[in-house]
């Protein structure tokens, strides 16, 4: 089972981020993307490429997964998921 907590901004340094989530909406609806390895409907998002900035990411990700070009990220929270049996 995964455990997913969220943290205020600022809670460790941008260097430690890894993935991004993109909770985004467009026309007043939220924006999914449908993987086919996994068979469902996802919020967009993905791993922090090496030497890529946590922002640049999130455009990229929303990029590859909706085609979406014109993009307004504005962070929301810090999160971190460890597992546990």
């Amino acid at each position: 089972m995964l455990e997913v907590k969220l943290y205020e901004l600022g809670y460790c340094d941008e260097s430690e981020y890894t993935r991004v989530v993109c909770v985004s909406r467009y026309k007043g609806n939220y924006v999914f993307s449908y993987n086919k390895k996994r068979n469902g409907w996802e919020i967009p998002g993905g791993h922090i490429e090496e030497g890529e900035t946590w922002e640049e990411a999130a455009k990229r990700e929303m990029y590859e997964e909706t085609g979406a070009t014109k993009i307004l990220v504005t962070p929301v929270a810090v999160y971190k998921i460890s597992s546990f049996a």
